[in-house]
């Protein structure tokens, strides 16, 4: 599992990011027996704040 947190506005570079990470996950870590690596990112500002899956 990868978690990523920002503080700021949520930009979609974040996306890019957390997919990469993913992919690296799946391709470094993950056994034969293994579900796909799953990802969780969150973003917060003073107004707002932002959790979702990719």
């Amino acid at each position: 599992m990868a978690v990523a947190s920002k503080v700021g506005p949520f930009a979609p570079e974040y996306a890019g990011k957390m997919d990469f990470y993913l992919n690296l996950l799946n391709e470094k870590e993950r056994a034969s027996d293994d579900r796909p690596s799953m990802g969780v990112r969150g973003t917060a500002d003073s107004d707002s704040a932002y959790l979702g899956l990719p």
